[in-house]
């Protein structure tokens, strides 16, 4: 994972929104278990989606597939969607 840092003053999550630096993910690929590695890519996606640290699986049409986290812009004001039975009138959960 590569994490714009170019304005190292911010803290890698926004305290006012949750949201997070712009990150992109780099892919490196091995074809002898791990004695060599390619370059980095940049794996192309979401802005701002964090791949988890597990295995990338080669799907039968030879795409690659990985879950994700998907993670606010830095700037984004709008409120995180909601989840599970309060998902449909789009206001967060409320706990208590």
């Amino acid at each position: 994972m590569r994490v714009d840092r170019s304005q190292p003053v911010f803290p890698l999550f926004n305290p006012e929104n949750e949201g997070l630096l712009p990150v992109r993910t780099l892919l490196y690929r091995s074809i002898d278990a791990g004695e060599t590695w390619s370059a980095a890519q940049i794996w192309e996606g979401h802005a701002n989606a964090l791949r988890a640290n597990c295995p990338v699986l080669e799907l039968d049409d030879g795409k690659l597939g990985h879950p994700v986290e998907v993670n606010k812009k830095y700037e984004e004001q709008l409120p995180w969607p909601a989840c599970g039975r309060d998902a449909r009138s789009r206001s967060r959960p409320k706990h208590g």
